[in-house]
């Protein structure tokens, strides 16, 4: 009776890795396009947040210089150690 059942989980353990590699391939291209859009999705969601900030540190690095330039010491304060 073991031999018997022994021989059937051989059987269908054979059978079941015959078909696997078919479906393990379908399955891993539905999960990395799933991956693809999500990802797709949150860079659409984030794009004007992120411009906004980008836009807003240009301004204001560019505001930083040209107040440098009209507001400059004419001579360094003295550091003290």
């Amino acid at each position: 009776l073991a031999a018997v059942v022994l021989f059937g989980l051989v059987y269908l353990l054979s059978q079941l890795l015959r078909i696997l590699p078919g479906y393990t391939a379908v399955i891993q291209t539905f999960t990395s396009t799933l991956a693809e859009k999500a990802r797709a999705g949150t860079d659409a969601v984030v794009k004007p947040f992120i411009a906004f900030r980008s836009f807003r540190a240009a301004a204001g690095q560019i505001f930083t210089g040209i107040g440098k330039i009209f507001h400059r010491e004419k001579d360094p304060p003295a550091r003290f150690e």
